[in-house]
């Protein structure tokens, strides 16, 4: 087990992983914790699993190490995590960077619901359905606000 790491710390699991996967990389903890934005006590709290990071954090960190949040957070598989980033990395290619750190921020914060047991798998489809319906309703508000007379207008 790895130093300072207790097997019953809240975040075991994610320490073990954040930690295998940064040494994987060759990376230090103060290398991972500067290109991070982070300071290297806040990795360390994190590798002995004390701590988790917020979902802007963990796409963050999951940039830094080449992986899917996905992957960091140990919720996805090899055939996910492949989709996953060939999703996301469509998302920045077709329209820019924020655009795919929301999308994988969102994916996340998901994730993290669902994993924590706030909402229970019989509803968990439910809930991505309603997820569906406001994107479409956002969707629609847009296309109303966006009409050629408003664009005429706003020339």
């Amino acid at each position: 087990m790895a130093r300072g790491l207790k097997e019953d710390a809240p975040y075991a699991d994610f320490a073990k992983r954040l930690r295998k996967i940064r040494r994987d990389r060759k990376m230090t903890r103060i290398v991972f914790a500067e290109k991070c934005g982070l300071v290297p006590a806040t990795v360390l709290n994190y590798e002995n699993g004390k701590r988790i990071p917020a979902a802007d954090m963990a796409v963050k960190m999951a940039e830094v190490l080449d992986i899917t949040v996905g992957e960091l957070m140990g919720v996805e598989k090899d055939e996910d995590t492949k989709r996953t980033k060939a999703a996301i990395n469509r998302i920045r290619e077709m329209y820019g960077n924020k655009p795919a750190k929301q999308a994988e921020e969102m994916l996340y914060s998901t994730e993290r619901l669902f994993a924590d047991g706030d909402l229970p798998p019989e509803t968990q489809e439910d809930y991505i359905l309603e997820m569906q319906k406001l994107f479409i309703f956002a969707t629609e508000k847009i296309r109303e606000k966006i009409t050629p007379n408003n664009i005429a207008l706003n020339k």
